[in-house]
């Protein structure tokens, strides 16, 4: 198989480190698409703190209800780790780790990226 060279005003990067240069771009655009996931879940519980202190039932506002309020702590609670988890992938790239850490778990479904972890964890990695 014959190999061309690229000129270096086409490279992006070091030669031999494409791969590393196309995931980091597959990293960020993750990391923006996380923060944006991350906001619309923000205002998606605030319109749904606003509707449940207006829409009453039984004559009393459904926020009042303990089903609601727990629906709406959960969805807090979800909404906390996804904050701290995307803040932690961002301390780690300012850190200098780049993406080593999330290198091996390239796109792929959500099985296989779980199956990843779970490999690295009883491979004694539990930091990630």
């Amino acid at each position: 198989m014959k190999t061309r060279a690229v000129r270096d005003d086409h490279r992006l990067g070091a030669v031999d480190r494409g791969l590393a240069v196309a995931l980091d771009g597959v990293n960020a655009g993750r990391m923006g698409m996380a923060a944006t996931c991350l906001g619309l879940a923000r205002w998606a519980l605030d319109q749904a703190i606003g509707y449940a202190k207006l829409r009453k039932t039984f004559g009393v506002p459904i926020a009042e209800h303990q089903a609601v309020q727990l629906m709406l702590a959960d969805s807090a609670m979800d909404i906390y780790a996804a904050k701290s988890m995307l803040q932690n992938c961002a301390w780690r790239i300012d850190a200098g780790w780049r993406f080593a850490r999330v290198m091996p778990i390239p796109d792929g479904t959500g099985e296989i990226q779980r199956r990843t972890i779970a490999r690295q964890l009883l491979a004694g990695r539990a930091d990630l």
